[in-house]
């Protein structure tokens, strides 16, 4: 065992010399070759002078290794190339012109798709912020391409001989993930039709807005207790809004209905009085003259007086007013403010002022 031994550690070491000889040999030849010189001379016809070039054998080496690595990557990409070529040829063969045709109609489809996407979205995010006061809307975009994924997969697992050819059907199921797509938004919008048909409509039905063009008038009187403006010897309950302007200056509709009556009285001077839906009127007053008649049908804006100076005032406004049933007087500025963004009275309104809030500003 001892003999054994001593015999495997002199190996090992015998080995280890002659590896280190070989090691030094080496690098004594390189070291002698690096020194050597190949010397490379052109001698051009009729020319005295001779250009020569010297290299070192590392040199050559190095554009040996170099020439050899350019030519085995433009082989493997000639032959890799002609792999392809070859495929195409097959598929070709196999749908003729019409694999080319549907490599370009594939590209365009999958363009559309994401203009599709993208005009959707923005557009359904508008709509549901709008129509519905939400964020977020029930209709993920990749949801139907998953629905004509999974249809392309399941025809692949029932008949074996179209996977080969899967690729080549994808324009027409990213067709069908796009009509999918659109067909989802279109029943989302049309089984909502009835309530954003009635929601508009009410823009209409309901009195709401001004009756003077903006910028031609100012506020002057809110709704609310008062101090008689005329005789400012005691307080009276002022039932409508006063909006003061210049005489003559036209007065709208604030919602369709029929004009209920025209009428002169001591205090509101020239009035006309339209019935609206839901058993509201509207009131306006102090005009110059009326002109519309009685019976007679009004659109939401259509002109219906000018404003004037007519009856218990101090100077040329319109006294408006909002009744329901005929009787009772409610506050006309949540109405006027449902659409009046731009005065600042229904800016502190819509922000939360009291009305008494509001005078003070």
């Amino acid at each position: 065992m001892i003999n054994l031994q001593s015999k495997l550690q002199s190996w090992v070491l015998s080995l280890k010399e002659k590896l280190l000889f070989y090691k030094n040999d080496l690098i004594n030849y390189l070291q002698k070759k690096s020194v050597e010189r190949l010397t490379i001379m052109f001698i051009p016809h009729g020319n005295e002078k001779i250009y020569s070039f010297h290299l070192s054998f590392l040199m050559i080496l190095f554009l040996v290794v170099l020439f050899s690595s350019l030519l085995t990557v433009s082989l493997s990409g000639y032959f890799k190339y002609k792999e392809i070529s070859s495929k195409i040829e097959e598929l070709k063969k196999l749908y003729g012109k019409n694999y080319q045709n549907t490599y370009i109609v594939q590209t365009k489809l999958m363009d559309i798709q994401k203009e599709i996407k993208n005009q959707s979205n923005k557009n359904l995010k508008v709509f549901y912020k709008k129509i519905f006061n939400l964020n977020q809307f029930p209709i993920d975009y990749d949801q139907s391409f998953e629905i004509s994924s999974s249809i392309l997969e399941a025809e692949l697992k029932n008949n074996k001989e179209i996977a080969p050819n899967s690729k080549y059907l994808k324009a027409t199921y990213i067709s069908s993930g796009i009509k999918q797509y659109l067909i989802s938004h279109h029943k989302i919008i049309f089984q909502n039709k009835e309530n954003i048909i009635n929601k508009y409509k009410l823009i209409y039905e309901l009195p709401n807005g001004r009756p003077v063009a903006y910028s031609r008038f100012r506020d002057t009187s809110g709704y609310g207790l008062r101090l008689d403006p005329v005789s400012k010897s005691f307080f009276e309950f002022h039932s409508g809004i006063d909006m003061a302007g210049a005489y003559k200056e036209p007065i709208y509709s604030t919602a369709d209905g029929v004009v209920h009556k025209i009428f002169y009285d001591e205090g509101y001077g020239n009035a006309i009085m339209i019935k609206h839906s839901y058993g509201y009127y509207t009131l306006y007053a102090h005009l110059a003259f009326p002109a519309v008649r009685v019976q007679q049908k009004i659109k939401k804006g259509d002109l219906v007086g000018f404003m004037g100076a007519t009856g218990r005032v101090t100077g040329v406004h319109l006294h408006y007013e909002v009744l329901l049933n005929e009787q009772i007087r409610v506050n006309p500025l949540p109405f006027i403010c449902t659409t009046d963004i731009y005065t600042s009275r229904c800016k502190y309104f819509n922000q939360g002022y009291s009305e008494k809030e509001i005078e003070e500003n």
